[in-house]
């Protein structure tokens, strides 16, 4: 049995704001100190909050994903509200498979 985080993430998404992805651009720069033009991969999205973040700090590629379809859903609505991005891929999977 596994805890669904995606129905948790889709609540969160109802009050998310610009002030958040601000917040998280900032937490990422701190940590890459630049993600202009570099790939970002989001190994358990969740919401996609930080996906989005390092779509908006200018990274050239991103790739999400998360092994609840919920959380797959949330993520998957902000690439939506984004205008989906090319550049920015979202799956769904367990970082365990091999595949």
């Amino acid at each position: 049995m596994r805890y669904q985080f995606g129905k948790n993430w889709q609540k969160y998404l109802r009050h998310f704001t610009d002030e958040r992805v601000e917040v998280a651009i900032n937490c990422l720069q701190s940590l890459t100190k630049d993600l202009n033009n570099r790939s970002f991969l989001d190994i358990g999205c969740g919401s996609g909050l930080h996906s989005l973040a390092a779509l908006r700090a200018g990274a050239r590629e991103i790739t999400s994903f998360d092994y609840d379809h919920d959380a797959v859903a949330a993520t998957a609505s902000l690439w939506e509200k984004e205008g989906r991005p090319k550049h920015w891929t979202i799956l769904q999977g367990s970082v365990l498979d091999a595949n």
